[in-house]
């Protein structure tokens, strides 16, 4: 089984003033026979004008600074979530139908503010060869976190689901981590054959 980690987050943006750079047109006529370029250019020109200085008492005007965006305090600027990835391979054994195997998962929740710890699946548990499925109802997890401010865990014994909330809690306004431990349960039926047994979880880490 293989788990996967993302923090979905409504990432603030700021806008910042644009600078451009004028553009400088040039322009070429082609020399009549006979001529050089320098005998085809015009024999008159216009003098340039000299700039034009403000009076002593008068400031020169100053271009306009737009202020750039303070920013954001969406609590999600601030979430992250790690977690284990790779596969969860329940001791790496032969697994004897009719026992029940165990294997925990250590979650980390970044986050400033409310946020909400979800679970998702593919699928239940399928063989690689032989195409056999051991059910989500086989898989049951267990939730606990000594963190400060969390207010929910899953229930013991709560069965591994799509979208199923792992856990809920709240920081203060500086950013903090909270570790959450699910620790996750499978019962193999006497029904399956031998195989390799896959799903993907993915936890994600919300705003609220």
């Amino acid at each position: 089984m293989s788990a996967g980690a993302r923090a979905v987050d409504a990432e603030p943006t700021s806008s910042a003033p644009q600078q451009s750079s004028p553009g400088v047109e040039r322009s070429s006529q082609p020399a009549e026979p006979g001529q050089t370029p320098e005998q085809s250019a015009p024999s008159s020109q216009q003098p340039a004008e000299a700039p034009v200085v403000p009076p002593a008492d008068q400031p020169a005007e100053q271009p306009e600074v737009l202020p750039l965006e303070p920013p954001s305090a969406d609590p999600s600027s601030a979430l992250g979530l790690s977690c284990p990835s790779g596969e969860i391979d329940f001791g790496g054994g032969m697994l004897v139908p009719g026992r029940t195997y165990t294997e925990t998962i250590h979650l980390g929740v970044q986050a400033k503010g409310a946020w909400t710890l979800r679970m998702e699946k593919d699928h239940g548990l399928v063989g690689e060869a032989t195409g056999e499925s051991i059910p989500s109802s086989c898989m049951s997890m267990n939730v606990s976190s000594e963190g400060e401010g969390v207010s929910f865990v899953a229930p013991s014994g709560a069965h591994v689901g799509d979208g199923v909330t792992v856990a809920r809690g709240s920081t203060g306004e500086v950013p903090a981590a909270t570790q959450v431990t699910v620790v996750i349960r499978v019962y193999i039926p006497w029904d399956v054959e031998p195989d390799v047994y896959r799903m993907t979880q993915i936890y994600s880490a919300f705003a609220i």
